[in-house]
């Protein structure tokens, strides 16, 4: 999507005026895999080669992404103290990220150069012993679905090079790998994905897991660097390692074919997807980033809220924030997201990814937040999972759903979200979900109160809160969105802006409510000559998504309506439903 470069060069700006507070903190580094801080751990280099992104071909662009996960492998065992930046592989936003980063980190910085020289330099240092050789996977269709005759021999050689320290060549680019006096280590085109598991499972790190196309080079440097076994795929075998990662462990990347399948997957055996397939650099971003000063989003001020406006009270927050290659890339800077001019106007709410973003990419983090102008960010489920199947594969569901909720609570007491959101893989009312709602409201310190929407259909025209009790017996709000502007889908609560202001209206009428309603954010819209919004696809002219629907939305609401930021909507539940205990917990007696 077309960046705005007035927008990029807002965010660029900005960071060098909060560059002061990106700074090393006084925060002891996590002592084991056990504790709060889940993303994989990457020292910090003392010196950094720019790797040019020119790659002919997606085995170059692999071959680059196993030099970088060497180079980042080397530094974390104390052989090394060099690491790979790939510069210009990413969007624009990057540019900000390696700014913000070298201002932190103050390593020494080479020359650029091309990856075959890179791989010559580092072979010659000794980081490189050899090559792993693989083929290439021609097989036609979309990149992350279901192809037939899939060669999975480039996922072999990932976790192999992360063992035998060699880089990645396809077969074609054996001879260059051969001038070079590199040796091979290995043919991953030999090998199945089984054997190369039961083979080598004991060297690999069990607290991580990778799930990539094999037509895809992207996050194959941070599973090299961390010694992470790949997959691509959701069946037998794919159960199989599942089960043997250790529970609460992040997916890297995205899986194959549906979304619901994979993200059900790892959920069920106690894991959560990332959404991080198209993020680059992910070693150098949280290098150290457990010592790093992280700045705490704001949230509005319940003691300042008009709680005598008697009008209904609406908030609208947008999908998709557990995307972290989303909020790494291109989200902040873009004029239909979170750099419309109208964010703070309507006010929007957004749910986020803050516990994962913080430690892959603080700098994406920090900038998000020094750029908030008064909206309300939700932590989505702590990575995409649904919690209620989260962990039925294991003995100690409840367990691990309370470990998980300590660790994402320890995250949003660093950056300062007080909402937190589910996505349910079924009913959002189950028994099941219900059981995930208490331990959450019982493990998150001083959160405002939590929304849960479910799979398909986000939203079910009912809405609806149910009250679970924090750890000191206060209920705090579980609230389900009633609406959602959502294009093409032929339902009536799931439709245009003008089709749902109409029902928040017809709602206001019946007397005050509080209600929410849920943005795709994927869903284009557009107006015709009388001003009527309809459904449209992309690529038809004066088609808009993100904000613009909702400011389309907001201008047909009545006066009896007040969007306000979710936070906001929240606190004003709980003003409702219980004044004398609000006001006890406020001070406003």
């Amino acid at each position: 999507m077309k960046q705005n470069i007035f927008s990029l060069a807002l965010v660029i700006a900005l960071s060098l005026i909060f560059s002061g507070s990106v700074r090393g903190a006084a925060v002891a580094e996590p002592s084991s895999p056990g504790d709060s801080f889940w993303f994989p751990r990457q020292k910090t280099p003392k010196e950094i080669s720019i790797c040019r992104f020119d790659f002919k071909s997606i085995a170059e662009h692999m071959l680059a992404e196993s030099l970088s996960g060497l180079a980042a492998q080397s530094v974390n065992d104390g052989t090394g103290r060099e690491m790979l930046w790939l510069r210009g592989g990413g969007t624009a936003e990057y540019a900000t990220w390696y700014d913000m980063m070298l201002n932190r980190l103050k390593p020494k910085v080479n020359e650029t150069a091309n990856v075959w020289d890179l791989v010559k330099k580092f072979a010659d240092a000794g980081i490189v012993k050899g090559y792993i050789l693989f083929d290439e996977d021609t097989s036609p269709g979309k990149v992350y679905e279901d192809r037939p005759n899939i060669n999975i021999s480039a996922n072999v050689a990932t976790v192999l090079a992360g063992v035998l320290q060699g880089v990645l060549v396809e077969r074609k680019s054996e001879s260059r790998a051969q001038q070079l006096g590199l040796k091979k280590l290995a043919d991953a085109a030999t090998m199945t994905k089984e054997q190369c598991f039961e083979k080598y499972k004991d060297r690999l790190n069990n607290h991580l897991l990778l799930a990539v196309d094999p037509q895809v080079g992207h996050n194959r440097d941070i599973a090299i660097a961390q010694r992470a076994m790949t997959i691509y795929g959701t069946g037998d075998f794919e159960n199989k390692v599942m089960k043997w990662v250790a529970p609460l462990s992040p997916v890297l990347g995205w899986n194959n074919g549906k979304e619901s399948d994979h993200t059900g997957l790892a959920t069920r055996w106690g894991h959560f997807n990332t959404a991080s397939n198209w993020a680059m650099n992910l070693p150098l971003l949280s290098a150290e980033s457990w010592s790093m000063q992280i700045d705490k989003a704001t949230s509005v001020d319940p003691r300042e809220i008009d709680y005598k406006d008697k009008r209904s009270c609406h908030a609208f927050i947008m999908t998709d924030g557990d995307n972290l290659q989303w909020l790494c890339g291109s989200f902040i800077t873009n004029p239909n997201f979170w750099a419309n001019p109208r964010v703070s106007t309507i006010p929007m709410s957004w749910t986020a990814n803050p516990c994962n973003l913080s430690m892959a990419n603080p700098y994406a983090w920090n900038t998000l937040v020094s750029t908030q102008k008064g909206m309300a960010l939700a932590e989505y489920g702590g990575g995409y999972e649904y919690p209620d199947t989260f962990a039925k594969n294991r003995p100690n569901r409840e367990q691990l759903l309370r470990e998980f909720a300590k660790r994402i609570n320890e995250h949003l007491k660093r950056t300062g979200v007080k909402v937190f959101g589910f996505i349910c893989f079924g009913d959002r009312w189950s028994a099941d979900a219900k059981v995930a709602f208490n331990i959450f409201a019982q493990e998150l310190d001083g959160i405002v109160g939590m929304v849960a929407v479910q799979y398909n259909p986000y939203q079910d025209s009912k809405g609806g809160i149910v009250w679970v009790n924090n750890r000191n017996g206060v209920k705090i709000p579980v609230l389900a969105p009633k609406y959602a502007v959502w294009a093409n889908t032929g339902k009536v609560t799931t439709s245009t802006p003008q089709k749902i202001a109409r029902l928040i209206n017809k709602d206001a009428t019946a007397g005050q409510n509080f209600n929410l309603t849920i943005v795709h954010a994927w869903s284009w819209f557009k107006k015709d000559a009388t001003g009527n919004v309809l459904d449209a696809v992309r690529t038809d002219k004066g088609a808009q998504t993100g904000v613009l629907p909702v400011q389309w939305c907001k201008e047909k609401l009545t006066n009896d309506v007040k969007v306000v930021p979710l936070d906001e909507l929240l606190w004003r539940i709980r003003m409702q439903h219980d004044p004398a205990a609000t006001k006890k917990l406020l001070n406003m007696e």
